[in-house]
C-alpha cells in the first residue's frame, strides 16, 4: 500500500469577523504533507497449527503553520513526524482465534521559533523539541460463531501529539502552550 497527500488550509479574514485583538486582517496558513508505505504478507506462514501473517509500515509527515495579522507575521512553525510499525497476525484453529501483537515507533521534531516580542528583554531562545516514543499493542479476535458472533479485545500504549491550537492558541480566543509534550495513555 502506497499513499501520499497534501492538504492546505487557509483562513483569510479581511472582513475582521474573527474579532482578534488588535483588529486587522488575519491570514493563517497550515499545510500538511504526508506519505505512507505499508506491506502485509500475502499468505500465512504455517507454524504447526498456526498461520502467521506479517505486516510493516513506514509513515512520514511534515506540517507547516504561519499566522499573519496586518503587516505582522509570526515565524514559520514546522513539525516532522516519522513512524515505523510492525505487527503479526497469528491465527490458531483456523481464522476463529487471532492474536495480533504490534509495535510502533514514532519520532517527532518540532521547530518552533520564538514568538515576536514586545520588550527589549523578551527574547526567548528557539528550541528544537525532539521526542521518540514506542507504542506496543496487543489485540485478540475470537469468532465464537463464524460470521455471526465475534469478540474483540485490544490493549495499547498510545501517543498523541499536541495540535497547533493547543500549542499556539487562536488569536482573540484560546491561549496556547508551546511547551506541551506528546500525551501517552
Amino acid at each position: 500500500d502506497l499513499a501520499a497527500s497534501r492538504r492546505r488550509e487557509i483562513v483569510h479574514d479581511e472582513k475582521e469577523q474573527l474579532k482578534v485583538i488588535p483588529r486587522g486582517t488575519t491570514w493563517a496558513t497550515s499545510e500538511d504533507v504526508y506519505a505512507r508505505l505499508s506491506w502485509r504478507g500475502a499468505s500465512g506462514l504455517p507454524v504447526g497449527p498456526l498461520a502467521v501473517f506479517l505486516q510493516a509500515g513506514l509513515d512520514g509527515r511534515r506540517q507547516f503553520y504561519r499566522w499573519r495579522l496586518n503587516e505582522g507575521e509570526d515565524p514559520l512553525r514546522v513539525r516532522d513526524l516519522v513512524t515505523a510499525s510492525a505487527a503479526a497476525e497469528i491465527e490458531w484453529a483456523g481464522p476463529r482465534l487471532t492474536l495480533i501483537p504490534g509495535w510502533r515507533w514514532q519520532r517527532s521534531e518540532d521547530d518552533f521559533p520564538p514568538e515576536p516580542t514586545f520588550g527589549p528583554d523578551d527574547d526567548p531562545a528557539a528550541e528544537l523539541h525532539i521526542a521518540e516514543d514506542v507504542s506496543p499493542s496487543l489485540a485478540l479476535h475470537w469468532e465464537a460463531r463464524p460470521q455471526r458472533l465475534s469478540f474483540f479485545a485490544h490493549a495499547a500504549r498510545t501517543v498523541r501529539q499536541p495540535t497547533w491550537i493547543e500549542l499556539f492558541g487562536l488569536r482573540g480566543g484560546v491561549t496556547g502552550n508551546r511547551e506541551l509534550l506528546p500525551e501517552t495513555l
